[in-house]
C-alpha cells in the first residue's frame, strides 16, 4: 500500500533533496482532493544554481511531478509567471503545504504569496486592442468556416482567447489548460457557464452562434471587434 500524499512527499524531499531551502507540496493532493490517478506536485528550492527544472519520475506507487528552482533563480521563473499573467509556481507555493524549509525557504513562500497577493498587471491600450484583434479575427474565421472539424479546432482558440481577454481585461491571473477554466469560473461563474454551452451548442448542433455571441458580449466594454482599423 503507497503512503500517504504528505507521507510520500516527505520521503521523496528526504531522498532527492534532503538539502533544500524550501519543499512544498501541491496540487490536489494538499488540498486532500485527489484521486487513484493523482501525482504529488512538488516545488522545491535548492540552494545556489539549479541546472534541473523539472522531473518526472516514479516513487512509492506516486508519480511524483517536482518544479526544481535555485535561489539564484527563482526569482527570474516567478517574475516570468507574473509577465504572462500565470504565476503557476507561486500559486503552487502559496497554496499548498510546506514539507521542508530551511534557512530563506519560509521568505521565498512568503514572495510567492505576496506576487498572487498584487494581481498582475493591467493590460495597455495597445496591449487591449492586440488580444481584440486577435479575438476577431478568430472569430471570422469561426463565421465563415465551411469545414465542421476544421471549426472545432478554431471554437477551441475562440474559447481560450474569449477567457483569457476577459480575465486579463479584469485583471486576474490566467491558466492553462483546466486551470484557465478554474480561474474563468472563479471570476464568472456565468461566463465559464456560457462558454461551455456555446461550445456545447457547435458540437452538438455544429451551430457557432452561441460561441461568436458570447465572444462579441466579452468585447463590446471595449470597442467591440477589431480588424479594420486595426494598428501595431
Amino acid at each position: 500500500m503507497r503512503p500517504s500524499p504528505v507521507e510520500a512527499a516527505a520521503q521523496y524531499v528526504d531522498s532527492a533533496h534532503p538539502g533544500c531551502l524550501l519543499a512544498v507540496l501541491g496540487g490536489s493532493a494538499a488540498r486532500g482532493a485527489h484521486g487513484p490517478d493523482s501525482d504529488l506536485d512538488i516545488v522545491v528550492v535548492e540552494p545556489g544554481e539549479s541546472d534541473l527544472f523539472r522531473r518526472v519520475e516514479r516513487f512509492r506507487g506516486w508519480i511524483v511531478d517536482c518544479f526544481i528552482l535555485g535561489e539564484s533563480n527563482y526569482r527570474d521563473i516567478f517574475d516570468a509567471g507574473l509577465q504572462e499573467a500565470n504565476p503557476s509556481l507561486q500559486r503552487m507555493i502559496a497554496e499548498g503545504m510546506v514539507i521542508r524549509h530551511a534557512g530563506r525557504g519560509l521568505e521565498i513562500a512568503e514572495e510567492a504569496r505576496a506576487d498572487l497577493a498584487c494581481g498582475p498587471l493591467p493590460w495597455s491600450a495597445a496591449e487591449i486592442d492586440d488580444a481584440r484583434n486577435r479575438l476577431s479575427e478568430t472569430m471570422a474565421d469561426l463565421a465563415r468556416s465551411r469545414c465542421r472539424d476544421e471549426r472545432r479546432f478554431i471554437a477551441s482558440r475562440l474559447a481560450l482567447l474569449a477567457a483569457e481577454f476577459e480575465l486579463r481585461t479584469n485583471r486576474r491571473w490566467v491558466g492553462e489548460g483546466k486551470h484557465l477554466y478554474r480561474r474563468l469560473r472563479e471570476w464568472s461563474p456565468s461566463l465559464a457557464a456560457g462558454i461551455g454551452a456555446a461550445l456545447d451548442a457547435l458540437c452538438a448542433r455544429d451551430d457557432p452562434g452561441p460561441l461568436i455571441a458570447v465572444c462579441r458580449s466579452i468585447l463590446e466594454p471595449y470597442g467591440g471587434e477589431l480588424i479594420v482599423g486595426y494598428e501595431r
